[in-house]
């Protein structure tokens, strides 16, 4: 996650106090930030180094694993939790402006695929588009439990993959031959399909029922803003409070 996409989600919105003001005290308290960690970036120049000696000089730039491994999990803690308060606080809005790509109609139909507009840089141009928040029916719901059910166990699957593959590479004495045959990329690579195709089912049905689109907005949307407007829907309808003023 980027920086500038960091600081997006941490940005305006409204206290812990107004919320739970207006949507009732069951809603969810709010996560402090923690202060963000620094990660040292380290540019190592091979190209210069013509020897062991040279290489070897190069690579001990490096941090040490333990502390870059340290590093790295507390950024990912910190970038969590900026996420987590910025989802808590779109979820006080009803309206949504939300990026997409710009169709290039002519160069679309000239060459019989979808084609976006790029600036003269060559960067694809963005508008946005307004979206308008509404609650899932129960059918709506039920359909998304389903898709969440198979997105977890295919997860399960991994990770029982993940597992299997640890312990075999921990054994100390040689593999047998249907062990070594059981490494097999291709089962990583079907797995990791499966899981992305249940993924994408699952934000796009939940995107599409919290705020309805066609096929060509679909495709013309970030998929990165279809997963984190379709988490602040279901934030806000899970978070409202039978308190509330505001259902």
């Amino acid at each position: 996650m980027s920086e500038n996409k960091t600081e997006t989600f941490i940005e305006d919105g409204k206290s812990q106090a107004q919320l739970e003001e207006e949507l009732g005290i069951g809603v969810e308290k709010s996560p402090i930030l923690p202060p963000k960690p620094k990660l040292e970036k380290v540019n190592l120049d091979l190209t210069s180094a013509l020897d062991i000696k040279g290489i070897v000089e190069e690579i001990t730039k490096l941090p040490d694993s333990d502390k870059a491994s340290e590093a790295t999990k507390k950024y990912n803690e910190y970038e969590a939790v900026a996420k987590k308060i910025w989802t808590i606080k779109q979820a006080d809005k009803e309206v949504f402006d939300i990026r997409m790509r710009v169709k290039d109609e002519e160069q679309s139909k000239t060459r019989g695929k979808t084609i976006w507009k790029r600036d003269k840089d060559g960067k694809i141009e963005i508008k946005t588009k307004r979206f308008y928040y509404t609650p899932t029916t129960r059918q709506e719901t039920d359909e998304l439990f389903k898709l969440l059910t198979e997105r977890q166990a295919i997860t399960y699957e991994i990770q029982l993959e993940a597992e299997r593959i640890t312990k075999l590479s921990e054994k100390k004495e040689e593999l047998t031959v249907d062990e070594k045959a059981s490494i097999d990329k291709r089962q990583w690579l079907e797995l990791s399909r499966k899981f992305f195709v249940a993924n994408q089912n699952y934000y796009i049905y939940a995107f599409q029922a919290y705020f309805g689109a066609d096929e060509e907005i679909l495709n013309a949307l970030l998929f990165d803003d279809i997963m984190n407007y379709a988490e602040v829907a279901m934030y806000k309808e899970g978070v409202k409070s039978p308190q509330s003023d505001v259902l």
